[in-house]
């Protein structure tokens, strides 16, 4: 799971609210979390009137693994 974060945001981003809901969703309910930080940057080019402008996207990773239902 991988969403856009900016610095010191990443437990409070709205996306990770998200994120965590999806795991959820896709376990069918309980998770465990393998490991979680910083990955791979997005960047894209944004042309506007004062030229070309560069725009890097900081993204924050969340590796799990569904528990199994006893």
């Amino acid at each position: 799971m991988v969403y856009p974060f900016k610095e010191g945001g990443s437990l409070l981003s709205p996306f990770r609210k998200d994120a965590l809901h999806t795991m959820q969703q896709h376990c069918g309910g309980s998770y465990r979390i393998v490991r979680e930080g910083e990955t791979k940057a997005r960047s894209r080019v944004n042309e506007n009137a004062g030229g070309m402008e560069e725009i890097r996207e900081r993204r924050w990773g969340i590796e799990f693994e569904c528990k199994e239902r006893k």
